[in-house]
């Protein structure tokens, strides 16, 4: 049964039945008459080419379309006016502002990574150990790459799925049920899902008192057929509203839909102002025998002047004659492209200065709050957009050795503030009187520092404690480096 989008009023209805009914005339190859519609137009005739768009949006994904029964969602999807798939997808790569604030936003996130913590509550299990063998499987699974390119295509579409595949698991429709008794539980790879092969196929649109409510329970891909959500992760950066959610695949809202419209507007703006700065300035020759002179004669004059026009150049004339020139004010119009760009990096969520690489305006503005404020909304990605799906990784993992299965793993972020080396050593410095004085007052003891120390980076993961030394022995060694420190320090 093929589905349509309703047209926009009656008065239309008349040209955009022929398009929508052409392509059953198409493939019987005959020729159907309905008065008064005697002439069927091909499909790529629609008059309105919004509504076209939408309806090849449609026709070409229809994963993504609306549920039929819905008509009063159905109207509204062309008051929403969202972008099609397609659309979005040719914004981010052609356009470059677009291209450059989804790229810039991926790679903030991503480039500084971050470092896995273990937390156990056996004390024979090595801590180092299970660490090594997770990072080791996060460079198996791709898994610093897989995700920047998920949250790239989630930034450009609204939303991207990411797919665990595991070994020996072929009947996708049924919950992902790990083995509690064995190793068989192997994470094969990570499989990128973009939004337009995918639709929902189970959804709970009727008890908003539910857990699952307006979540669905299980997805179609295309090629794959039915997957159940348990197998599934869907990564969106902008949840949309439960009302209009139907309309954006039950995804979110994509960066690209947000900043379509300011940079088209900013486009606009850059176009005008380069037609004003061509023609800001008008030459006039006032004579009083324009009327009376030959067309030809007048024309081949004024091409004339036109040829010869510079700074150099010497115009003639009569004794009749008034030369002028109407010049058109210019100043102020950088500051209305300056304020379009403003708008561009709002939307985006990115400063100006680290959008567009512009240098700050203002009295004592070095750009820094901008900066700082931007981090936070890095922060805020990576801690309640990407962390979970990690974390989630982290458990499938562990889940994948018996012995491991006890341990409680978690990602952490390194900091985006990159420090110099003078800093970096007041941090060091800071960490070791720290444990130095937790071990002095036999809070903790020499293999927990030494634990404590090797996770957070600041020594070998490869030293090792001897266990004919005591706690006096990490003291000293904490003390001597702290005092080394303060000793550079000084000298810098």
């Amino acid at each position: 049964m093929t589905k349509h989008y309703p047209s926009n009023s009656k008065a239309r209805f008349s040209d955009n039945i022929k398009a929508l009914f052409s392509s059953f005339t198409q493939k019987k190859q005959a020729q159907i008459s309905i008065n008064p519609l005697n002439n069927f137009e091909p499909l790529t005739k629609i008059q309105d080419e919004n509504l076209k768009a939408k309806i090849n949006d449609y026709w070409i994904n229809e994963v993504a379309n609306l549920s039929a029964n819905n008509s009063l969602m159905q109207h509204s999807h062309f008051v929403l006016e969202r972008l099609p798939y397609q659309q979005l997808a040719m914004l981010a790569s052609a356009d470059d502002i677009i291209n450059n604030a989804v790229e810039t936003i991926t790679r903030e996130i991503f480039t500084q990574w971050g470092i896995i913590d273990i937390q156990s509550k056996n004390d024979e299990i090595d801590v180092i150990e299970i660490q090594d063998w997770l990072e080791s499987r996060f460079k198996d699974l791709d898994l610093q790459d897989n995700l920047a390119k998920l949250a790239r295509l989630s930034l450009v579409y609204g939303g991207a799925l990411l797919f665990f595949n595991y070994d020996g698991m072929q009947d996708l429709e049924k919950p992902l049920i790990l083995e509690k008794e064995t190793n068989a539980n192997k994470l094969k790879s990570l499989n990128i899902i973009e939004a337009w092969q995918v639709a929902p196929n189970a959804v709970n649109l009727n008890n908003p008192l539910s857990n699952d409510y307006m979540k669905p329970s299980k997805w179609y891909i295309s090629g794959a057929g039915i997957i159940d959500n348990s197998r599934l992760y869907p990564l969106v950066f902008f949840e949309a509203p439960n009302i209009i959610k139907p309309m954006f695949n039950f995804l979110g809202i994509s960066l690209t839909q947000f900043m379509q419209n300011k940079v088209k507007s900013a486009e606009s703006i850059r176009q005008s102002l380069a037609d004003i700065f061509l023609r800001f300035r008008t030459n006039i020759i006032r004579t009083p025998s324009l009327l009376s002179m030959d067309k030809e004669t007048l024309k081949q004059r004024v091409e004339l002047i036109n040829m010869g026009i510079n700074n150099f150049s010497t115009l003639l004339l009569s004794d009749t004659e008034n030369f002028e020139q109407s010049i058109t004010p210019i100043s102020g119009l950088d500051k209305i492209y300056a304020q379009a760009l403003e708008t561009i990096a709002s939307s985006a969520r990115i400063p100006i200065n680290k959008l567009f690489g512009q240098t700050p305006t203002g009295l004592n503005n070095s750009g820094l709050y901008d900066i700082a404020n931007f981090y936070d909304t890095i922060k805020g990605y990576q801690v309640n957009t990407i962390k979970p799906l990690i974390d989630k990784i982290l458990k499938m993992l562990l889940n994948e050795k018996i012995e491991y299965r006890e341990v409680e793993a978690s990602f952490i972020f390194n900091p985006l503030e990159k420090l110099n080396d003078l800093e970096l050593a007041q941090v060091k410095n800071t960490e070791a009187d720290f444990y130095t004085k937790l071990i002095q007052a036999g809070i903790i003891t020499q293999d927990e520092a030494l634990q404590e120390l090797q996770s957070k980076g600041f020594l070998n993961s490869n030293i090792e404690n001897n266990d004919d030394s005591n706690d006096d022995d990490l003291f000293n060694e904490l003390l001597e480096n702290e005092n080394n420190e303060n000793l550079k320090n000084n000298d810098e």
